[in-house]
């Protein structure tokens, strides 16, 4: 059984993500060894694992020593001594990385391994000093030269890559669902005094709360419910109907959210965004309730189950036409079709295809 060095640049503790996910489906095929860059703003993982070949090793950093230049150096050679001691320990086939900034803490490792390039998320997006930018451009064009497979999360990903790095051998393997259908028949029909609408997943400044407020201000008995842990420096602006729970484990989520009434995912649209291919959408769909979206090239592809909107006045019309009109948007059959062919399973299968 082939070896994989996984390389993640969240923690293993942090919200389940792409990473997760995949690591844990490439380990029914192979071992995998992941280093998780620890989170200290979750107080306990919220992920367990229990196959045999999925082992997990924290790094744990100085807390803000990376907020000074001075104090960073330390964490950056601490990083370097666990990924190369990890590399010595493992001797792995495959390195898989998640993100640019690995590529300053990996060894020159030995003529076979085959170094993948999972690019999740445009990394320069995630901050405005230009000083950054050109040193996350830096790794990220090295990492591409040397990775031996290159992939995006989504097209517009792969289309910024291209013209950034000026290289072809890029293919796009999409986020997915967790591949266990919830089974939930039930559709929602009759009259409520109120109406829930649930967000789940990382809280940041990509959230439009101008809308949230703005609409619970217009509509009589709307209420917001948002789940996940939150970037420092988020402040959730105060409202009778506005709930936020913090970060919710994985497999309780269905538990929180059972007795909402739809989804929505309530974005800002920016060049972070536009390359956003949303697991939650995923999950939303196999939570089996309608949901609201904001519109995005990226997205589009879900429009038989989605309404979409693009202003304000849309984002509060189909507020209204959801509330008053308690049926999903799809069948039954239609979401288990589409979920059936959208799994993590699904998409690990098609990464073991390009690592052979």
């Amino acid at each position: 059984m082939s070896k994989i060095l996984y390389c993640m640049h969240v923690g293993w503790n942090w919200i389940k993500q792409r990473p997760h996910f995949i690591a844990e489906e490439l380990s029914n095929d192979h071992e995998v060894f992941v280093i998780s860059d620890y989170s200290y703003r979750m107080s306990k993982s919220s992920n367990s694992y229990n196959n045999a070949n999925l082992r997990v090793s924290n790094f744990y950093k100085i807390p803000f020593f990376d907020h000074f230049e001075c104090t960073a150096k330390i964490n950056f050679y601490l990083r370097r001594i666990v990924y190369r001691y990890h590399y010595k320990h493992i001797d792995p086939d495959y390195i898989y990385v998640m993100s640019p900034n690995v590529i300053e803490y990996l060894p020159r490792y030995r003529s076979g391994v085959k170094l993948i390039y999972d690019c999740m998320d445009d990394m320069i997006s995630f901050t405005s000093s230009e000083e950054k930018k050109k040193k996350i451009i830096d790794r990220e064009r090295r990492l591409i030269n040397k990775a031996d497979v290159v992939i995006a999360s989504s097209n517009n990903l792969k289309e910024k890559l291209v013209n950034r790095y000026g290289v072809k051998k890029i293919t796009v393997v999409r986020n997915a669902y967790n591949g266990e259908l919830v089974c939930d028949e039930s559709d929602y029909i009759g009259y409520k005094s109120s109406y829930n609408l649930c967000y789940f997943g990382t809280i940041a400044s990509w959230i439009n709360f101008d809308y949230v407020i703005k609409a619970l201000n217009e509509i009589d008995g709307l209420e917001f419910t948002f789940i996940g842990p939150k970037h420092s420096g988020i402040d959730i602006p105060s409202h009778k109907r506005l709930k936020y729970i913090g970060a919710v484990q994985h497999d309780l989520l269905i538990e929180k959210v059972k007795n909402v009434d739809a989804f929505v995912m309530p974005f800002v649209v920016n060049e972070l965004i536009e390359s956003v291919d949303p697991v939650k959408l995923y999950e939303y769909i196999n939570f089996d309730k309608n949901i609201l979206c904001v519109k995005y090239d990226e997205v589009l592809r879900f429009d038989d189950f989605v309404y979409f909107y693009s202003t304000y006045e849309e984002f509060k019309e189909k507020i209204i036409y959801m509330m008053s009109n308690r049926g999903k948007k799809y069948s039954h059959h239609k979401r288990a079709e589409f979920l059936n062919s959208n799994t993590w399973k699904c998409r690990a299968e098609m990464i073991c295809k390009y690592l052979k």
